[in-house]
This record gives C-alpha cells, structure tokens and sequence, in this order.
C-alpha cells in the first residue's frame, strides 16, 4: 500500500512548490532503512523495527481511514504519514560512542541499581551477574560467560527504550551528535522538520501530551498540515502491528539467553489467530498457551482499546476538518487462554492484601511487641526527613564525613523535631481522658506525590526519586530505609491523623486528613491545599487524639518505661484521681528514640517546657569506621568494671536487642551501613538471623580500624592498654583472613600484664599467690591445664602453678576472666598437643602440652577421639554433623584450617575454647530426639569424600586414600557406634 501512497504523494505536489516533499521522501526512503537495521545491534531480543514495521504501520493507517479519506488529506498530511512512519523509531538506532558514555553516567547506574534490586524485574537476572563497586558496575566472576555480554545489552536497550521516542525528536533535528543519518534537510523549512520531530517522539507519550500539538499548521503553499491527526494516526498503526511476522528467529538464534520478556512478547504475536482491520470495525482474537502471554496480550488489547476510545471521544478535536469521517469502532479484542479460565472475562486471578487483616497484624504481637512503639515508626520518619533536608541545603559544604562534624551538629541544632503532649478533656463517664500529640520536623515535607507512598502499606521503597537523592547522602546520614509499614501502624492507637505541611521540592502546602481502614471512614484522605507562604519553610505537623484509661485495669511496663515505673511507684489510689501510664509510655518511647538522637527534640507537656528529660547530642559516639559506616563507643571491661560480655547495639541511633558477645571490651556499636528492610526484623528490634554473622564480621574489622589508629587515646593506662592488646591479640588469631591487613606487632602491652597464680610447686611450702606477668608465664610452662567442673564452689576463675603446669579452676561452663581466656588461646594457638583427660557429666579436662607426652601412641589417639565423640552425643541438642579434633592416626583425614560449609558444627571444649587445629569431618550423624536417645549412624557417600578431598590439608593426600582413611576411623569405634545403639 505504500506505492499507493507514494503515487497519490506525487500527484498532489507535481507542477508545484510542493514538488519538494516528494524529493526529500524518495531520497530518504534510500537511506533510512539501512540506519532502522542498526536497531537490532541493540535490540536484537525485541520485536523487528526494520522497514517491514513502519510499512505494517502504512498499511494499518491505510485500512484505518480508507482510501477515500486518505484522497481527501494534504500532500504534507500524505508526507508526514510516510517520514514518520518511518522515522519514529530511529532513537533505537544507539551508536558504540553513546553506549560507552552512558555506562559510566550516574542515571544509568542508578537505572541499573534499579533492576538490580528488584527481584520482580525481568531483566534482574542479568544485572545480577554484575557487581557495584565505587559507583562502576564489575563482573562479579573472572570466568568467561556470553550471558554477560547480553545481559547488559538488554540492560542498555531498556534505558534507551524508554527514552527512544525522545531521542527520535533529537535526531530528526539533528541535535543528536553521535547518530546522524545524514538527511538533507535545506529543502524542507526547519518549522516542518520540527513538527515531523515532535508527531515522531508523541508515540512514547501520554495521550494528554499529544493533545498539546496543534491540530492544524500551515504547510508548504497554501496546504495546510494536521501534526495532531497524524501523530494520533501514528500512535494506532504502531499498536496494530501485532500479526505474527514481528520476530525474526534468525536475530534470536545469536543470543546466548533470551529474556523471559522476549518469549512472551513473542507468544504474544504468534498468539493472534483472527486480524481483521478496516474502516469501519476492528477485530482481533489470540488464542494463548499460557497464563503470561494472555496477560501481557489481554494488556496490549487494553491499549489498542483505551487509544482507539480516547481519539473517538475526542475526535472532533483531532479529525483535520469538519465532516472527514469517523475511526473504526471497537469490534471484538479477545484473548482466549488453551485449558484455563479467569475469574472473570479478563482478570488473571492473583492475590492481594486485604488491609483491615493487614491492621490486624499490626496489632497483634506478629510484629510490634507493645502498641506504642508505632511512636518511633512517627519519629523516625521525621527524624529521616529531618537529616535528607540538612543534606539537600548543605551537600555541597563538606559537612557530611562523619556524624561528629563540627559544623554538621551546628547546622542541625536549627531543625529540631517539636512536640507537645496536651491533655483535651476527661470523660468520667467512660473512664478516658483524651490528649492530643503534635510531632512538628522542619524536614523536606509531604509533596502530592509523596502521599501516594504514604497510603499504600509497604510501597515506601518505590519512592524512586527520593531514592535517588538519598543514594548521594554517605551511608551515615541516609533515611533508616524503613519498611513501608511504619506510617500505618499509627492506627493502632487512633482513628484519625491530620498532617500540615509544606513540601521542599514542589513549594505546595497541604492539610492532610488520614482515617484509619477500619474506621468508619474506611481508610479515606482527604486533602485541602493551603495557600503556601513564603514566611514559613518546609515542615510536617503530624496530630492525633489518643485516649487513655483514667485508670487502667491491666498494665505491662519494661526496663525503658523509666517514667512509667516513677509514676507507678508514686501512685495512691485514694490520693491520685488518675493513673496516666500509657501517656507515660509514649513519653518513654519518646525519650527512648532521642537517647543517641543527633537531632535536637523540643517537648511541651500540657504547655511546660519538658526538655530536660532528654539529654540529646550528651551521650554521643566516639569513633566512627568510614569503612564500615559504624559508630562506636569502646571501653575494656577493667575501665568499666564489668567482665560483661554484651554488646549495646543501635541501628541508626536507635536500640536494637542485642545478641553477640565480645571479650576484652564493652561496646556501643551504631549501624548505618545497611538499610533497615536488609539488616533488621520487621519489627525493627532484631537484627535478622541470616546477617548476623556479617554484621559481627564489621563489627571486628572496625575495632580494628579505630583501635590501632587511636590505640593510646582509646586506652590511658598500662592496665587497660594490656586488655587493648589482648583484644586485637585474642581477635587477630580468631579471624586473621578479615584482619591480615593490620600489622598488631607493637601491640604487646599484654606480656607485661599481671596475675596472680598460687605456686603448689613445692609441697613443702605453704602455696602463697605471686604476680606473674603473662609473658614470663608464658615462657615459663610447657603444659597448661583447663578443669571445668560445675560441682566447684568457687565463685572465680583461678591460676595454680605446679613446676611447669598451669592449671585453671573454672567455676562455670566458661571463662569469666578475660586474662584467663587470653593465656588459654595464646597457648592453644601453636600447633601442639591435646589430650582429653576426663569428660563426665559435670567434669571435663583438657591438657594442652608444647612437647608431645611419651604416652602417645594410636590407642591414645583412639580414646581421644572416642572422649569427644561421646562428649558431642551427650550434649547436643539436636542431630547435627561436627567437625571435630583429628588426631594424629587420622591425618590423612585433615582438613585446612579454613575448611567449612553451612550447617556443619564445629566441636568446641565449652563456650570459649574451641579446637580449631587438626580438624576433620566426623563420618557419623547424630540420631534421636532426646539425649537419653541419642545415637551415632554412618553417614558417608561420595560427596562428603570429594568435599573432604577438596578441602584436605595435605595436597599429596589422594581421594582413595581419605575414603580408606574413613573407613579405618568407622572400624575403630564401631564399639562405639553399636553401644550408643
């Protein structure tokens, strides 16, 4: 049909000025197709937009308006159907210099960010074969793998695709440096080449955006043009390019991996089994093989649809002149799916959430363990928008390197979060009173647009543009990156939320009301906006009633009701008329979230000034990891008094429960390197089992960090400066692949700490107790001796010296000496023997000798191995598989130190002495529910032989030899292994 319109082209502009617009289109029939197959360098995943797609579209428009409205249009009108029909997809064409310099701009990697952290994407696959680092996307594997290439081509043609209707308009105006096609474009005035640019970018936009282009123009002579018709025209002959042609099998042949997308996409085409179009009706029918490509064909005939209705309804607005004639109706678009049903005609069933259960959950204890905490879900949206306005009016002062600037803590004295407490009224009657609470930030304020994230539970992450302007912050000042959730749960405790506020980015001012979804305003907003004022800056004023019991009938207070308990112990019932706990509670909630806030807080109860309850930027961290973007507080349990071994730990200055350990030192630890969905529960008072052991990881390696920098400011005496030492001694040797790069040699202040040990050398002699330092003892035993017996009445750890054995008491299942802890590891850590003497139920020992005892022979071996394996069955709790000491008979068996694998124990003396050295994979499981049950089966096959053999200590050790290896070591306690059954 295309020769139809070439023809008719020629008739309407020969003999005139228009004569021109012939020429230009045949020269530029010659040379854009060739430019059109450059598409598939990019884009070889996608649907052909070569030549035969804008012919499609020709032919489309044809049948759409028929020929005797086509004889009725403008040569001009005839031209543009022609050059855009051709030029719309020309963005697609991208050439190697643009593609180099996007892979480094800072939108394509937020782009690529993008993708890459959601998992619903179907590109995310791809971009998950790539790594972030310093701001440049790596491979994340040396290994050569074609999937790579195409991965980030299909990443590529995504951020170009979504821009291609723009840079289309560029190209045409020759604004586009990189890509030019070199049409000539003198003959034609630049107003025309314009308008032809702008109907060719209107396929990718909004159909409000189209309506912006002129319905009619002034063409060549005195033709006039229609840009609106024919980009609307446009818009349906690129929808009903859906026949079955689309895909070239050859193109997709050369891809390694072809994108889930693509395959639907498709299906999609080669799903139409009925296309018929003409002036008059349209009708099409797919007939799908599957869930997916129904869907995305069910969606593809909602646009075809929503288009076509549209221009109808507006048709008088976009037909050329009075009496054309109309578009097509709607026929039959019908998608059938081969042995499926719908619920309903169209809709794929799915699941959703139902949002009064969703408050349920709320209220319970699924997630939050005490109503009042949605306070800190309140304060921490203010407290985060309170720091992303701080960054967005000082970014560029370097203010940011650390949580402790001078000029940093300055500036933010000048926005503090205010909020008032005031009592409204008493109801005897219902035995309340009623308060209302104002929390005021002077932070970057609620947009309209921001309100969408606001309402909807958990789509806070979807806020792209805030996300992007928070991925410039340093790690240490970003939002807490909350779970969406935190918002809503206000409605625990109330049933209405009035929000004021002015935004820092659109200037609107707006009263927001917020009803709670199981009110009986059903979850409605509604929303007034104010005449913004140029007098006052961005805030958000943040109200609520909440009503309290004038006396509560149950009540339940923890160690942080600080005020609540007061209260409660000054309470009479014959004096006091009230008992205002709860109110108590939310101001405990309040003085619990600025305990470690560096942003200062205004409170007013019932009008008094109550700021003295919080001591804000008082109890501050000291250090700070850039690293790891943690903050610390460091003490050594001798300053502090206390062997306590905990860690108090914070997640954005914000208490989090703690469940790590650390001997030597007593520790605040604040987390800012992770967002809060990543590293905390749901309820954000837990730190998530599977990041655990990478956040003790940063933990270590921070410390690490400050303590040699500021070693001697950290530690003022020679006391403490030892258990400085014996931190990173102790540390050093338990994670020395994360710690290599520090050099701790000058940290020895350790040898010349002291104890007391009590000399029984000479039976002779009363045993009187000595001072000793640690590195004389050292030198001085060869043999050092652990008892742990629980029948001791000792309260403490305690040192006896016989000639060259060091023994040690201890009074419990572990070391509550930090000095004791450290000589046994420094002992421990050579490669020397061990010997099991005694392990009974309330009794082990456990000799460690520098020289090896003449006694040791095989039978030794034996016993040792047999101590700990009945040591291990008789104290687990559940069936579990250990890698356990290996002695000398089995050293074939052997496995390097590093040797591990998920879910594997490690067999440890007690909670502080594990035998690391000379370790191997024990080849029993352990069985039964119960200890009184417990027994050991084999558990061996080929792929523990080849894990042992892969990770064996000795290299020269072949795989025939450790599966010998393994069966020696079952023949050896099969006595065992048949007496625990």
């Amino acid at each position: 049909m295309i020769k139809y319109l070439e023809n008719l082209l020629f008739e309407k502009t020969n003999g005139t000025q228009s004569e021109i617009l012939y020429a230009k289109w045949k020269y530029d029939k010659q040379i854009i197709p060739p430019a059109l197959n450059a598409v598939y360098r990019l884009f070889p995943h996608y649907s052909l937009h070569d030549e035969s797609h804008s012919l499609s579209i020709i032919n489309n428009i044809i049948r759409i308006l028929g020929e005797d409205k086509i004889q009725k249009l403008s040569a001009i009108d005839i031209w543009l159907i022609l050059e855009a029909s051709y030029l719309h997809d020309i963005g697609m064409a991208v050439s190697s210099g643009e593609l180099e310099i996007t892979i480094n701009k800072k939108d394509f990697l937020i782009f690529f960010k993008d993708i890459k952290e959601n998992k619903k994407h179907s590109l995310n696959e791809f971009a998950s074969q790539f790594e972030i680092v310093d701001e440049k996307i790596n491979y994340n594997t040396k290994n050569l793998n074609l999937e790579y290439h195409d991965g980030i081509k299909y990443i590529l043609a995504e951020y170009y695709r979504k821009q291609h209707g723009h840079r289309s308009k560029e190209i045409i105006n020759d604004n586009n440096q990189e890509l030019s096609i070199n049409l000539p474009k003198a003959i034609i005035p630049k107003r025309i080449l314009g308008l032809l640019s702008e109907i060719c970018s209107c396929h990718t936009k909004s159909f409000d955006e189209v309506m912006q282009l002129p319905q009619i123009e002034n063409g060549i002579e005195t033709e006039h043009c229609h840009p609106r018709f024919i980009s609307f025209l446009l818009r349906i002959g690129d929808l009903l390019d859906i026949d079955n042609n689309r895909f070239s099998e050859v193109m997709l042949s050369t891809l390694s991996k072809i994108p889930k997308d693509t395959i639907i996409h498709k299906n999609k085409h080669l799903s139409i089994k009925a296309f018929s179009i003409n002036n008059e009706i349209i009708n099409i029918k797919a007939q799908c093989d599957d869930y997916e490509t129904a869907q995305i064909t069910q969606h593809w005939f909602d646009f075809i649809k929503s288009e076509l209705t549209e221009q109808i309804l507006k048709w008088n607005k976009i037909e050329p002149f009075k009496n054309f004639g109309y578009l097509p109706s709607i026929g039959e678009l019908k998608v059938e799916i081969k042995d499926y049903e719908y619920l309903d005609e169209f809709t794929k069933p799915k699941f959703s959430v139902d949002i009064e259960k969703a408050m349920d959950l709320f209220r319970g204890t699924n997630i939050y363990s005490d109503k009042l905490e949605c306070i800190r879900e309140v304060l921490q949206n203010a407290a985060d928008a309170t720091l992303l306005r701080l960054w967005l009016e000082y970014k560029e002062y370097n203010y940011f390197d650390e949580p402790n600037n001078i000029n940093f803590n300055e500036k933010i004295k000048k926005y503090p979060i205010n909020i008032k407490i005031q009592e409204q009224k008493q109801d005897e009657k219902q035995g309340q009173k009623v308060w209302l609470i104002s929390i005021e930030d002077q932070g970057i304020g609620i947009s309209k647009e921001d309100l969408k994230f606001l309402i909807k539970i958990g789509s806070s992450s979807k806020n792209k543009e805030k996300n992007r302007e928070v991925e410039e912050m340093p790690k240490w000042l970003r939002p807490s990156g909350n779970f969406g959730i935190g918002f809503q749960s206000i409605f625990m405790i109330t049933n209405k939320v009035v929000l004021e506020t002015k935004s820092y980015f659109t200037k609107e001012a707006y009263q927001i009301e917020l009803f709670s979804p199981n009110s009986m305003n059903d979850g409605g907003v509604l929303i007034k906006k104010i005449k913004p004022s140029y007098h006052f800056k961005p805030f958000t004023k943040f109200q609520f009633e909440y009503k309290t019991e004038l006396i509560p009938k149950r009540w339940q207070l923890n160690d942080r009701h600080k005020k609540g308990l007061e209260i409660l112990r000054d309470y009479d019932p014959f004096l006091n008329p009230t008992l205002d706990l709860d109110i108590t509670k939310i101001i405990d909630e309040i003085i619990y979230f600025f305990e470690k806030s560096n942003i200062p807080l205004t409170l007013s109860i019932n009008g008094i000034n109550k700021n003295e309850l919080i001591e804000t930027n008082n109890t501050r961290f000291s250090y700070f990891s850039k690293s790891k973007s943690l903050e610390f507080d460091i003490w050594t349990h001798l300053k502090v008094k206390s062997n306590r071994s905990f860690i108090n730990i914070y997640f954005k200055n914000q208490p989090v429960e703690n469940r790590y350990r650390l001997n030597f030192l007593y520790i605040n630890v604040n987390i800012h390197n992770y967002k809060a969905s990543d590293i905390l529960s749901l309820n954000r008072e837990k730190i998530r089992d599977e990041m655990s052991n990478q956040l003790y990881q940063d933990i270590i390696y921070s410390l690490f960090e400050i303590i040699t920098i500021n070693f001697d400011s950290l530690f003022e005496d020679d006391q403490n400066k030892a258990y400085g030492s014996m931190f990173l001694q102790y540390y050093y040797s338990q994670y020395h692949e994360l710690l290599k790069e520090f050099d701790i040699k000058k940290f020895n202040q350790w040898k010349n700490f002291k104890v007391i040990i009590t000399d029984v050398s000479n039976s002779d002699k009363p045993a009187i107790p000595n001072e000793e330092t640690f590195n004389d003892l050292l030198n001085k035993i060869e043999t050092l001796k652990v008892d742990q017996n629980d029948m001791q009445t000792r309260r403490d750890d305690y040192f006896e010296l016989n000639n060259k054995v060091l023994s040690i008491y201890l009074a419990n299942r572990g070391l509550n000496n930090d000095p004791l802890l450290f000589i046994v590891n420094e002992f421990n850590k050579t490669e020397n023997y061990i010997e099991i003497k005694k392990i009974e139920l309330r009794q082990k020992i456990l000799v460690f000798y520098k020289n090896k005892p003449p006694d040791f022979n095989e039978d030794f071996d034996k016993q040792q191995t047999e101590l700990i394996l009945k040591d291990i069955l008789n104290s687990s709790l559940y069936n579990e598989r250990y890698i356990i000491t290996c002695h000398d008979k089995y050293h074939k068996l052997r496995l390097k130190k590093d040797a591990n694998k998920a879910y594997l124990k490690h067999y440890c003396y007690n909670y502080d002495i594990c035998l690391y050295h000379h370790k191997m994979l024990s080849p029993f499981i352990e069985k039964g529910n119960s200890i009184k049950e417990k027994h050991y089966t084999e558990g061996l096959n080929e792929d523990l032989f080849q894990w042992v053999y892969d990770n064996r200590l000795d290299s020269e050790t072949t795989l025939d030899e450790i599966k010998k290896g393994y069966h020696d070591f079952i023949s050896d306690f099969k006595e065992l292994l048949n007496n625990t059954n």
